[in-house]
């Protein structure tokens, strides 16, 4: 469950020079709970998170038009043992983030630019306290140990790009991004038995920032009944974080996590290119519309040897029709067989066909904009696999078969 609280703020014509200031703030806070094989309740995970974010925007100084500002934020995680109370995989950590940023787009006639800058510190403290059950005994001896430690990590990510409308409602593009972030606290200070997807997490305290450069063309037609874009893409990354899978497993006696894969976290150099595409057309008079989209992708290892968790390539299709309040769509995907597993995954993960529909109906009824709805899930009730979830649960928990839900929803 989650409940959000968001406060919003702006002013326009703040002081001279600027177009408008803006000011937001929320606060989050998280829970779930997963579940043993049993279907007995494992761990209670919670994230508490606070954060407040200004914007700045400036007037139009020689073409160009822009934004600065800053973003703070602070988060909890705490995962527990549902009736011990004691630490679940992750021990409690908070994590603080601090940024600059500042973003410009620029117009001269057919060509338009676009340059973005961001600093970011990230501070990640765990409870270093907690008394982590290490020397867990596997099928090949003894699990690597860790040792929990404050982490500050400096993350400087910067874009730049370009687009030529070469005719009306035509344009191409190219884009280039090279971004850094920090390792997650699960990636850096896992230590325990991971019910959910039957695993025995280790982190690794001493992970470096991952960087990745992205360089990306596109070309679009953006005006008319018809709209397409297409883009092809390569990200170049260093430090690529993963989940290894040792071979080894965890061997304490029918204990919990007895007969778990052990999985560490590691890093390496790798690269993942892509494509994909989309061209939508409306029937404007009669309120209907369509789209047909694509992607594919490949992540290897600069080493040699496929990335773990790619997902497979898709085709789909949509159709929405809209009038007198009433909204029905229905979607489409193909995936096909995804053969290009790490060497440590077992597969290949299947191909599958997936259709979804739904029907609602909105009227505004003193100013609350009431809507029920009925959404139907996997109406082929395939058993669909999907490469992009850990071993386990795309082995042993395909996704839910055909379902229903049906709603209402008021907002004001």
């Amino acid at each position: 469950s989650q409940n959000r609280y968001d406060l919003q703020h702006q002013t326009r014509d703040p002081f001279a020079g600027f177009s408008s200031f803006k000011f937001s703030a929320a606060n989050s806070n998280y829970n779930h709970t997963e579940f043993n094989a049993e279907g007995v309740a494992a761990s209670l995970w919670k994230n508490i998170a606070n954060e407040a974010r200004f914007e700045l925007a400036h007037k139009p100084i020689a073409d160009w038009k822009g934004t600065f500002g800053a973003q703070v934020s602070a988060a909890s995680l705490n995962a527990t043992e549902v009736g011990s109370g004691s630490y679940a995989i992750v021990p409690p950590t908070k994590t603080n983030s601090n940024a600059l940023f500042w973003i410009e787009e620029g117009k001269w006639n057919s060509l338009q630019g676009n340059l973005g800058l961001r600093y970011n510190n990230v501070a990640q403290k765990p409870n270093l306290g907690t008394d982590l059950d290490l020397g867990q005994q596997t099928t090949t001896g003894v699990t690597p140990d860790i040792t929990l430690q404050n982490r500050t990590f400096n993350l400087m990510s910067y874009s730049a790009g370009g687009l030529w409308n070469f005719m009306q409602g035509h344009g191409a593009g190219v884009a280039y991004t090279v971004s850094q972030r920090a390792p997650s606290a699960q990636e850096l200070y896992s230590y325990g038995a991971h019910e959910s997807t039957a695993t025995f997490d280790i982190g690794n305290p001493n992970l470096n920032k991952e960087t990745s450069h992205n360089l990306e063309f596109n070309i679009q037609k953006t005006s008319g009944l018809m709209r397409a874009k297409a883009s092809v893409y390569a990200n170049k990354f260093n430090n690529y974080i993963y989940g290894y899978y040792t071979g080894a497993a965890i061997n304490n006696g029918g204990e919990e996590g007895d007969g778990f894969s052990v999985v560490t976290a590691q890093q390496a150099a790798a690269t993942i290119k892509g494509v994909e595409g989309e061209m939508t057309y409306n029937w404007q008079q009669h309120g209907v519309g369509g789209r047909v989209f694509g992607d594919a992708s490949q992540g290897t290892f600069d080493a040699g040897g496929n990335l773990p968790l790619q997902p497979a390539p898709r085709l789909g299709a949509e159709l929405a029709h809209q009038r007198n309040g009433w909204l029905t769509n229905a979607t489409y995907i193909y995936s096909y067989q995804q053969n290009r597993l790490a060497s440590w995954e077992i597969g290949p993960a299947p191909s599958y066909n997936l259709l979804n529909a739904g029907i609602s109906y909105t009227e505004k009824i003193k100013d609350v904009n009431w809507t029920v709805y009925m959404n139907l899930k996997n109406l082929l009730n395939e058993q669909i696999r999907y490469a992009t979830t850990p071993m386990a649960v795309r082995l042993f928990a395909p996704q839910p078969g055909r379902s229903l839900m049906v709603g209402l929803r008021g907002t004001f």
